[in-house]
């Protein structure tokens, strides 16, 4: 599986930034699952509707953000 992360930071420049995560790679799957706070839940969703966004988060340095989760196909 591979999932499409858009992340804009919620500050006066709106920065967005694009992260691939690949479930082959499983050390990085796990460790981009805690990062980006993808869930059970939002794993299931993504697989059924193929997207999920604009969710509330918070990024490595504290600050609040906002994600969207897309799958990419295979």
């Amino acid at each position: 599986m591979k999932i499409l992360i858009t992340e804009l930071s919620m500050d006066k420049w709106k920065t967005a930034y694009n992260i691939t995560l690949d479930s082959e790679s499983e050390l990085i799957w796990n460790d981009g699952r805690r990062e980006y706070q993808i869930t059970d839940h939002i794993l299931v969703t993504i697989e059924s509707q193929e997207v999920l966004g604009w969710i509330d988060g918070i990024n490595r340095f504290g600050r609040h953000v906002k994600r969207t989760y897309m799958l990419i196909p295979n």
